[in-house]
């Protein structure tokens, strides 16, 4: 009798054991959502870095946060050039959408065609006009700037360049941008005061932007690129920004390239953010940085470019900013769906990297969130 109820408690402590140590796999596994700790004035999540954030901008943060932290859906978004501020939602987006928008709209501030002064300023103008537009009507809209090298035209060379595997520019060369009293830095506030001027219209407005600068910093082709000190450059434009000039409707994305086995010189991305990483390996509370995000080319949505940059980021959200074949959604609703968003390139890659039934999946898929089903108070 005493030996079958010894046996009878252990094999409970056994099932009682394997029930417990689920449950700690289910909480702590990256490709499980767990709940979201609690909320700070009333919003999901952690705030915006910025303590003083707008409403608009504290409500969209939510937003990404809860997407990241369930099985909610993943915004779409498409990116447009310069002085086309519309054209590739309007030729690549709308006819194979059944008329649906993408949730998120990317912008450019970047000219990279040797515009003159009077060209870039339309062109900015144009941009803002459409981000407050796409705002009005539901949707999202982010900006990239693809910046020249200080003190040189406004052209496509000057600000990319893949033949140095080092980086485009010498670390010396890096240094003066970010040195005060140098004529590359005094460039620089200049064009930080200008840019401040168009993203103002949009502060006035209420219209929240997902902020982009500086990314695929741990590539080798753009001028700011593998750079020792490249936290100096990103708190240079957020300080000039946010602190100066008082954008407090900016979230500000940190954006890497995802790592490609068959380009051992794209360095790990973890080396270049911009605050403390902890001995855990994740990041600590003192960057400037709301979202964090890769970019992805050639169909490369790697599980492990997911789980590392959510365990990295410690529950901030995570998208992808660049994507050139699009993403397999149904892939996305059962394994990737920590990525709040994506968005799309264009052209050359809409054409080379997807077929039809890829590019009609991306809005159709139950997951896909479009501009009319994004959740946010205007």
């Amino acid at each position: 009798m005493k030996l079958k109820l010894l046996l009878t408690m252990l094999l409970l402590y056994g099932l009682l054991g394997c029930y417990f140590e689920r449950k700690y796999e289910a909480l702590t596994s990256s490709s499980s959502p767990r709940p979201l700790e609690g909320k700070r004035s009333g919003y999901t999540g952690d705030p915006p870095v910025n303590p003083d954030a707008s409403i608009q901008a504290r409500q969209l943060l939510a937003y990404l946060n809860e997407l990241s932290g369930s099985y909610s859906g993943m915004l779409t978004g498409q990116h447009n050039w310069l002085g086309a501020s519309s054209a590739n939602i309007r030729d690549l987006v709308l006819p194979i959408s059944e008329g649906k928008y993408p949730a998120i709209s990317s912008f450019e501030l970047g000219a990279i065609g040797g515009q003159d002064d009077a060209i870039v300023h339309n062109h900015r103008t144009e941009a803002i006009r459409a981000a407050r537009a796409y705002w009005r009507a539901g949707g999202i809209p982010s900006f990239s700037w693809h910046q020249q090298f200080p003190l040189t035209a406004n052209t496509w060379n000057n600000v990319w360049n893949d033949s140095n595997k080092d980086g485009f520019k010498t670390q010396e060369e890096f240094d003066r941008v970010v040195t005060p009293g140098t004529p590359e830095y005094a460039w620089m506030m200049a064009e930080y005061d200008k840019v401040a001027e168009y993203l103002k219209v949009l502060k006035k407005a209420g219209v929240p932007v997902l902020f982009r600068p500086y990314h695929e910093m741990n590539g080798y082709w753009f001028w700011w690129g593998k750079k020792e000190n490249y936290a100096a450059l990103w708190n240079m434009i957020y300080e000039r920004l946010v602190e100066h000039h008082g954008l407090n409707n900016l979230l500000f994305v940190w954006n890497t390239h995802s790592p490609r086995k068959i380009d051992p010189d794209i360095d790990d991305y973890r080396l270049y953010y911009p605050g403390t990483v902890l001995p855990s390996g994740v990041i600590g509370g003192d960057g400037r940085v709301d979202v964090l995000t890769h970019n992805i080319y050639h169909g490369e949505f790697r599980q492990s470019h997911h789980d590392d940059l959510w365990l990295f980021g410690g529950g901030k959200p995570i998208g992808l900013s660049e994507v050139g074949g699009l993403p397999d959604m149904e892939t996305m609703r059962r394994s990737q769906f920590r990525y709040a968003f994506s968005i799309a390139w264009g052209e050359k890659y809409w054409s080379e990297q997807n077929d039809e039934d890829r590019k009609r999946q991306y809005y159709s898929h139950s997951f896909a969130i479009t501009r009319d089903e994004v959740k946010l108070p205007r």
